[in-house]
C-alpha cells in the first residue's frame, strides 16, 4: 500500500489534485452558508462532503488507468452513454428547473444526473472516434460520422430531458476537440454555419417558451422582472451587495433570506460575491482558470492524439461551464442550469469533475512513464 501511494504522489498530478480539492472545499463552505436555513441542510452537506471524498478516491484510482484503455472499450462506452441517458425516459424527474434531467430512486439518499456523468464518457468516446479516423479525418464520410455522433447524443439529451443547456455543453466540447484534432477549419466553419442557419427553425419548433424567455431577457433585462428575470435580478443584487470584501460569510442579505433562488447550485458564484466580495469571486475564477489551464497544458504534453483530445475536451468542459455559469449570475448569459464546476451543490457534478481531472492526472502519469 505504501509503495502504491508513493508511486501515486511521484507520478500523479498533485498540483491539479490540490487545486481541485481546494475548489471543492471552498464550494462546500459556500454551500453550508447558502443552505444553512434549509430543512435538509445537514443531509445536503453530508452528501456534498461524501461526494468530495468519493471524488478523491476516484482521482487516485483513475490516475492508475492508462488512457489508452478507454479507446479499447469504446463499444462499452457507447452503450453506457446511450442507456444511461435513456433511463431518463423512464425515471427522469424535474428538480424544479423545468428539465427532466434527474434520476430519483427511493432507495438512494441522493439523485443522479446522467447527462452530467456522461459528459466525461462522451469525451473519452469522441476522442477514440477522432483517433480511429486518423488520416481519414477530413474525408466526407468521416466528418458525417462525427456529426452523427454528436447530433445523436444531443438529440437524445433533448428528447430525454429537454435540457438545452447540457446539449450546448456537448456541442462546445465537440468543437474544441475538433479544432485540436486537425479537422479542417472549413468543416468546422461549415458546421457552425449550418447551426446558425438552423436557429430560426429551432426557435420556432424546438425551443420551449421558457427557453425563449431566458434568451430574450439578455437583450431586455426588464422584460419580466418578477417572472423569468427574477433569478438574474436577485443574483445581480447579491453581487452588488458584496462590494470588494463582502458582507461576511453567513451574513449575505440575499443569501440568508433565501431571496437568491438556487443559491447553493446555479448561483453559488453570487453567494460568494455577496458574502466574500470581489475577492471571494476572484479566488473562484483563479482556481477554475488554473484547473482549466492545467488540463489544456497537459494536452500539449500528451504523447498521442487520443490523450491530447481527452485533455482538450475536459478543459473545454470546465471552461465553458465556468463562463456560462458566471454569465448567468451577471445577466449576460441565459439561465440554463449549468453548475459551477467543483463549487455548486450536487454529488453527480462533484464526482464527475474529480473523475475528469483524474483522467488528466493519468495522462500526466503516462507521459512520465514515457520519459
Amino acid at each position: 500500500m505504501k509503495t502504491v501511494l508513493t508511486n501515486f504522489f511521484r507520478r500523479a498530478d498533485i498540483l491539479l489534485l490540490a487545486l481541485s480539492l481546494i475548489a471543492a472545499l471552498y464550494g462546500l463552505l459556500l454551500i453550508i452558508s447558502a443552505a444553512r436555513s434549509f430543512a435538509a441542510a445537514r443531509q445536503m452537506i453530508t452528501i456534498q462532503a461524501t461526494a468530495i471524498a468519493l471524488g478523491l478516491i476516484l482521482y487516485i484510482a483513475i490516475t492508475c488507468i492508462k488512457p489508452a484503455t478507454y479507446s479499447k472499450l469504446w463499444f462499452l462506452l457507447a452503450i453506457f452513454n446511450v442507456l444511461f441517458i435513456a433511463l431518463l425516459f423512464i425515471w427522469g424527474q424535474d428538480n424544479g428547473s423545468g428539465n427532466r434531467n434527474w434520476l430519483v430512486f427511493p432507495f438512494l439518499p441522493f439523485n443522479i444526473q446522467p447527462a452530467e456523468v456522461v459528459k466525461v464518457t462522451f469525451i473519452l468516446l469522441l476522442a477514440a472516434h477522432f483517433t480511429a479516423l486518423d488520416k481519414r479525418l477530413n474525408h466526407t464520410l468521416s466528418v458525417l460520422s462525427l456529426g452523427l455522433h454528436v447530433g445523436f447524443m444531443c438529440g437524445l439529451i433533448l428528447f430525454a430531458s429537454d435540457d438545452m443547456g447540457m446539449a450546448v455543453v456537448y456541442v462546445f466540447i465537440f468543437l474544441v476537440m475538433a479544432l485540436c484534432s486537425g479537422l479542417h477549419l472549413l468543416w468546422i466553419l461549415g458546421a457552425a454555419g449550418i447551426g446558425v442557419a438552423a436557429l430560426p427553425v429551432l426557435w420556432h419548433f424546438v425551443f420551449q417558451s421558457h427557453q425563449k424567455e431566458r434568451i430574450l431577457l439578455i437583450l431586455d433585462p426588464e422584460r419580466d422582472p418578477l417572472g423569468f428575470g427574477w433569478q438574474t435580478a436577485q443574483s445581480q443584487i447579491a453581487l452588488r451587495n458584496g462590494g470588494i470584501t463582502g458582507m461576511g460569510l453567513f451574513n449575505g442579505a440575499q443569501t440568508q433570506s433565501q431571496r437568491l433562488p438556487f443559491g447553493h447550485t446555479d448561483f453559488i458564484f453570487s453567494v460568494a460575491g455577496e458574502e466574500l466580495g470581489i475577492i471571494g469571486t476572484g479566488v473562484i475564477l483563479l482556481l477554475l482558470l488554473a484547473i482549466t489551464w492545467r488540463c489544456l497544458s497537459m494536452s500539449l504534453r500528451a504523447h498521442d492524439m487520443n490523450e491530447r483530445l481527452i485533455c482538450a475536451g475536459i478543459g473545454a468542459m470546465i471552461m465553458f461551464q465556468l463562463f456560462i455559469n458566471v454569465g448567468m449570475c451577471l445577466g449576460i448569459a441565459p439561465v440554463i442550469g449549468l453548475t459551477l464546476p467543483f463549487f455548486s451543490y450536487g454529488g453527480s457534478s462533484v464526482v464527475t469533475m474529480f473523475l475528469a481531472v483524474g483522467i488528466i492526472s493519468a495522462v500526466k502519469r503516462n507521459a512520465f512513464q514515457q520519459l
